[in-house]
């Protein structure tokens, strides 16, 4: 459901939570990550939930259920989080993640579907600095296009690197 909004996410194993995890209202802090949402699709050990309780009255606990519309979730997101990355028109088979690794930004598209996808990237850090779209198969580097459409064929990835 997450990637399906572009939400980029990570799991986290359940013991971390009491582990070695600091937890706030803010959110959760682990391994120099912060996770402001804490989604669960069933009921965590006790030891998470009382790790968890300062985010949890915070409101940033979410609970998957099947019935519960993927939009509600979505939203209960949104709140909590800004979301640095979105596309236009809603492109469902797209899966994004976004990477900061030596001052770079990088972003990773990639169209997880057989058909074709057409989009507009919006992406936060754009703007910033010259941003490259390379082919990771090719190592093809090109600046991004700047009205940010992008095209990728079915089961096609693409790399956005943007410049410090």
């Amino acid at each position: 459901m997450c990637f399906e909004h572009q939400v980029d996410f990570n799991y986290v194993e359940e013991q971390h939570l009491w582990e070695d995890a600091r937890v706030d209202a803010d959110g959760l802090h682990l391994a120099g990550m912060h996770y402001a949402v804490v989604l669960f699709e069933q009921e965590p050990d006790a030891r998470a939930r009382a790790a968890l309780a300062p985010l949890e009255q915070s409101g940033g606990v979410l609970r998957y259920d099947p019935a519960t519309p993927e939009r509600e979730l979505i939203e209960g997101i949104d709140r909590r989080t800004a979301r640095d990355v979105r596309v236009t028109p809603p492109t469902p088979g797209l899966r994004v993640r976004h990477v900061v690794k030596d001052a770079r930004q990088w972003l990773i598209v990639f169209n997880e579907v057989r058909t074709p996808a057409e989009f507009t990237l919006e992406w936060a850090a754009l703007g910033a600095g010259d941003a490259l779209r390379v082919n990771p198969a090719t190592s093809d580097r090109r600046p991004l296009p700047p009205d940010r459409r992008l095209s990728l064929a079915g089961h096609e990835i693409t790399v956005i690197a943007m410049e410090p």
